[in-house]
């Protein structure tokens, strides 16, 4: 049914006609003369996302044209499942949208100086954490305790850190990647907006911004909400407690998704 059909309507009517009702007595015998063919229990009707007119590069490629802001390492995860493992600075990262904000205005000046990095040991003792004094953010470099120093990790970050910060301004500038942001609970429109008016601050940016799905959103869809804004639903996000128990198969669908919404703009 098409959408246009139903939407300007509260309610309407779906009838089901089964020519090859039978009655049991007929078919098997059965002291029973109803005439039956289905039942139904409950019946649901979804939105279907469309299909992108577009074809999709390979999904390797598809997970280069993203970039994660945070709020958590999740969708992080998604590209090194997908086979992409690309650079950001916020990949891995820890960033609320205030530390975010606020670095957006800061142009993410005095990241990675030698005094605003400070290596932590996480909760369960087993890897290295770092923490970026200057504005909050708080990150995985992916080494465990006892396969290189603390001292060496802080050497690597100071080194490492300053790079991504002036990749991360390039691309914002460009506006040819997608990037990707979701809290750890439901965020306010306003502040989304705020965010993506902080990124087209540096240039043409696009910000996917993630949601669970509702009645009205099934998992799968994205809209657009304003310039350089885009609203994707997914079906569940990964527990704190365990990013790497992601959806992969809801978040390939978002990206497949705004990634075509993008391109039939810029046809």
């Amino acid at each position: 049914m098409p959408w246009e059909a139903i939407e300007p309507h509260q309610g309407f009517a779906v009838t089901f006609r089964h020519p090859g009702a039978a009655r049991p007595r007929e078919v098997s015998g059965a002291p029973d003369d109803r005439e039956i063919a289905l039942a139904f229990e409950r019946l649901v009707l979804c939105r279907e996302a469309e299909p992108p007119s577009v074809e999709a590069p390979p999904l390797d490629r598809l997970m280069l044209q993203f970039e994660s802001l945070g709020e958590n390492c999740e969708f992080g995860l998604v590209q090194r499942r997908c086979g992409a493992d690309p650079l950001g600075l916020l990949r891995f990262a820890s960033a609320p949208m205030p530390a975010l904000l606020s670095a957006l205005r800061a142009r993410f000046d005095g990241i990675g100086e030698w005094d605003q990095i400070e290596v932590r040991i996480s909760e369960n003792q087993l890897e290295y954490l770092v923490f970026d004094k200057r504005f909050g953010f708080l990150y995985h470099p992916w080494v465990l305790i006892g396969e290189v120093s603390a001292e060496g990790i802080h050497r690597r970050e100071a080194k490492q850190l300053p790079l991504l910060r002036r990749k991360l301004i390039e691309d914002l500038e460009e506006g040819r990647k997608i990037f990707v942001y979701h809290g750890m609970q439901p965020l306010p429109e306003p502040l989304v907006r705020r965010l993506a008016a902080a990124l087209r601050v540096y240039g043409p940016a696009t910000l996917l911004w993630v949601e669970l799905h509702d009645r009205e959103h099934p998992a799968g869809t994205v809209e657009r909400i304003g310039e350089g804004l885009l609203k994707g639903y997914i079906d569940r996000f990964a527990p704190g407690e365990d990013a790497h128990d992601l959806s992969l198969e809801g978040w390939v669908a978002l990206c497949r998704a705004a990634w075509a919404e993008t391109r039939l703009d810029a046809a």
